[in-house]
C-alpha cells in the first residue's frame, strides 16, 4: 500500500469518507495508529498504539461525500519517531461492527522546525465494504 507521508511535528489529518450507506448510522468511531517494525509490512498485535487520532464528522461537500476527518495534533506528531505506521478505524453500525483497511503512513524527519503547508488536495483511496457501508481514506490536506 502506498503510503500517505507526514513530517513529524506536522498534523496528521486523514479523511475517512463514507462512500454509500448512511453515516448517521455509525454510532461509535475509533482510530489509531501503530509503529511498523523495520523489514515489516504491519505492526504486530501486541504493538502498543503509538496515537489515537481525533475524529470530527463532516458532511458532504460538493462531490465529496459525507464522513470523518481523522487528526493527530502537531505536538503528537513530533513526539513520534520516523518511520512507518499503519492506522485504522473501528466503527460500530446498526450493531455490529466495522474494521476500515488498514492505511499506511511514513512520517519524516522534519528539516525545519516550522509547519509545511500543502497546497491542493493529494486524493489516494482505499476502499473497503461492510455492512453496506463503504469507506475510503483520503489526505485531508488542503
Amino acid at each position: 500500500m502506498t503510503p500517505y507521508t507526514f513530517q513529524r511535528g506536522e498534523t496528521i489529518s486523514l479523511a475517512l469518507d463514507a462512500v454509500t450507506g448512511d453515516p448517521a448510522q455509525v454510532t461509535a468511531i475509533v482510530a489509531a495508529m501503530k509503529a511498523v517494525p523495520p523489514g515489516r509490512s504491519e505492526a504486530p498485535a501486541s504493538a502498543s498504539v503509538a496515537a489515537n487520532f481525533a475524529i470530527t464528522p463532516r458532511p458532504a461537500a460538493g462531490t465529496i461525500p459525507p464522513g470523518w476527518t481523522l487528526t493527530v495534533a502537531a505536538p503528537v506528531s513530533a513526539s513520534l519517531a520516523p518511520g512507518a505506521y499503519v492506522a485504522d478505524a473501528r466503527l460500530e453500525v446498526g450493531g455490529g461492527v466495522i474494521v476500515t483497511s488498514s492505511v499506511a503512513i511514513r512520517l519524516k524527519q522534519s528539516v525545519s522546525s516550522r509547519s509545511r503547508f500543502a497546497g491542493g488536495s493529494l486524493i489516494r483511496s482505499l476502499s473497503c465494504a461492510g455492512a453496506g457501508l463503504i469507506r475510503r481514506w483520503r489526505s485531508a490536506r488542503w
